[in-house]
């Protein structure tokens, strides 16, 4: 079962300004978190971005381009497991620009269900520097970058953040985490949701030691390791395996 995002926000800036901020490299550069090789904005451009020591390229080709009020592209596989669509639509409003981000093309199974969270955070982060940037002119990049990996694909739920996944032999699999697990503490830190983790992963380096405490069917467990480093460019692309224990604790809004 597919999946889509979909985002709309108003932004003090004219239309023009924040057009430019997707279309120039240079400013791509300051809010969107892959870096920006290639950014032709015209139908049939070319599109790459780059994923140090990870992906590395991900390719796309721009779809459409009606400045300053539509651009669309189509990227991927690499960043996720398969393509998708993005399209960003600009109109003017309130003396300012109205943003509607829409993403489709999101697949069904727990790799994707992670993923679709996942770049609903991040868009939303990254779509505030592009905010910040275009009504401040202030180039302050918030978004932050793993530098160790826990080795887990999860799902926030209203309890909190569920383990869906474990990666073999990862910080997560030696600390005893298993498929279905209720992560509640990262360090005596309180785990609500994937924010806490992302931030945990940023705030460490490899080596670095873990205590994770999680519920495993209705007992408080504990568990320690030390943390690995941010995941290589096979477990980005999918081809290292993940063990999801027949997991099937997916809800429907996240597909």
């Amino acid at each position: 079962m597919g999946g889509t995002l979909n985002k709309t926000m108003l932004i003090k800036a004219p239309v023009e300004r924040v057009w430019r901020s997707f279309t120039d490299p240079a400013e791509l550069a300051v809010w969107y978190v892959p870096g920006v090789k290639v950014f032709e904005a015209r139908p049939g451009g070319r599109v790459e971005f780059d994923i140090p020591h990870t992906i590395g390229t991900v390719v796309g080709e721009v779809l459409a381009a009606e400045r300053p009020y539509l651009l669309s592209w189509r990227e991927g596989p690499g960043l996720l497991p398969g393509p998708t669509e993005i399209a960003i639509r600009l109109t003017e409003a309130d003396g300012g620009t109205r943003l509607n981000y829409e993403q489709t093309g999101f697949g069904g199974g727990p790799e994707w269900a992670d993923e679709i969270q996942a770049h609903d955070i991040g868009w939303g982060q990254c779509l505030a520097d592009l905010a910040l940037v275009s009504e401040t002119g202030v180039r302050a990049r918030r978004t932050s970058r793993a530098r160790s990996q826990f080795g887990v694909v999860s799902l926030d739920t209203a309890a909190g953040l569920r383990v869906l996944g474990v990666k073999p032999g990862s910080c997560a699999d030696r600390a005893g985490l298993r498929p279905d697990d209720l992560l509640v503490r990262l360090n005596g830190g309180a785990v609500f949701s994937r924010r806490e983790l992302w931030f945990f992963s940023s705030e460490h380096v490899p080596g670095d030691p873990v205590t994770a405490d999680w519920i495993r069917d209705g007992v408080t467990m504990s568990g320690a390791s030390t943390l690995d480093g941010p995941p290589a460019r096979a477990e980005m692309t999918n081809d290292a395996p993940i063990d999801y224990g027949g997991n099937a604790t997916l809800s429907q809004s996240a597909r």
